[in-house]
């Protein structure tokens, strides 16, 4: 592929060539493959609720200083919801992705793995973040309540974590807008094989 086409830009997703190798079959998706993911599949997002870049929620995860962590306040004040995928990065071999939501004032973890560790980056990320939101320092230091909401397919393998956090941002969104119960019943491994095969196709296109 011609190099003179990265950064690759969609929206305000940007891939490079290792973000587009990251969509082929049985890889580990990138933090910026699931925000060009989020970005592409979701054709309207309700009032009021921001879908984060992921790259934000790993910055909460090792930013210590506050006046740094509140350089993000403007991604996060002043929405009815924020809904990003999350990294177990707090564990420095973090090779898992899973939902965070906060919405109507508490924290949803949407978890596809069995067997993962995503609660307590969840934990340290919701606390950071309403910290920000509140614009309260001493939050960083309180616990924060995360819901891990038990109705989440599991993936069948190691690989589609990331492809299973695109399609759950997507169908949270649409119940968020239809008002809806959360339900995840279309996300299967077949929908989240031709997810993977859509997004990679739809670069292929942008590329020509």
């Amino acid at each position: 592929m011609n190099q003179n086409h990265y950064p690759l830009k969609f929206k305000n997703a940007q891939l490079h060539q290792r973000d587009i190798d990251s969509l082929n079959n049985k890889s580990w998706l990138t933090a910026e493959a699931i925000y060009f993911g989020t970005q592409y599949l979701i054709k309207e997002i309700p009032n009021g609720i921001s879908v984060l870049d992921p790259s934000i929620a790993t910055f909460l995860i090792f930013e210590n200083d506050f006046e740094d962590l509140m350089s993000v306040q403007q991604e996060l004040v002043g929405r009815d919801g924020i809904i990003t995928a999350i990294n177990d990065c707090q564990n420095p071999n973090g090779t898992h992705w899973g939902v965070l939501l906060f919405y109507e004032s508490q924290f949803y973890l949407f978890d596809s793995g069995s067997n993962s560790d995503l609660q307590s980056s969840a934990e340290m990320i919701a606390k950071k973040m309403l910290a920000i939101i509140k614009n309260d320092e001493t939050l960083i230091n309180k616990n924060i309540s995360v819901i891990k909401f038990n109705g989440v397919p599991k993936q069948t393998n190691s690989y589609d974590c990331g492809v299973y956090s695109i399609a759950i941002i997507q169908r949270l969104t649409e119940c968020i807008m239809q008002k809806q119960e959360w339900n995840f019943k279309n996300i299967t491994p077949d929908y989240v094989t031709n997810i993977r095969l859509e997004l990679k196709n739809s670069i292929q296109q942008m590329l020509q």
